[in-house]
């Protein structure tokens, strides 16, 4: 029986994760390729990100998602508003490009691809500049 390097716990070996924490299986983790998309909006029940800070917790929370995995494709930031009432609606283009840069950079700390999501509007409000070199970029673009 395989026992979870991250908790301890003993387990059946047919089963891709650990019961208890979620940690996936060695073979698990050898076998699976994962990209990992982190959508942040006041409509999700964790807290969402209004400050750097909070942006880095937004990493740390995803870097544990993804530990174990072996992850070959870029771990997506997406700030977006569903109301006009969100806590992110008024934030300055330099407030959201502080946000976006360091969960970037924090995602780039850790090895990993860092991208920002965004549709055409949204990525014209931050100053995408500034993060050249830290992080790509992927536009969203909807057609009829």
């Amino acid at each position: 029986m395989p026992v979870c390097k991250k908790c301890g716990t003993e387990y059946e070996s047919s089963l891709d994760r650990c019961p208890t924490c979620g940690e996936p299986s060695p073979a698990q983790a050898e076998t699976d390729d994962v990209d990992m998309y982190e959508m942040l909006t006041s409509g999700d029940t964790k807290k969402f990100s209004l400050f750097p800070e909070e942006a880095e917790e937004e990493a740390e929370y995803v870097l544990g998602l993804i530990s174990g995995y072996r992850v070959e494709l870029p771990v997506v930031f997406d700030m977006e508003t569903v109301t006009d009432h969100d806590r992110i609606a008024s934030l300055t283009s330099d407030e959201k490009t502080a946000i976006a840069g360091a969960f970037a950079r924090r995602i780039k700390k850790a090895g990993y691809e860092p991208m920002v999501y965004g549709s055409d509007y949204w990525l014209q409000t931050i100053h995408m500049a500034e993060l050249q070199g830290i992080c790509t970029f992927w536009m969203a673009h909807y057609t009829e």
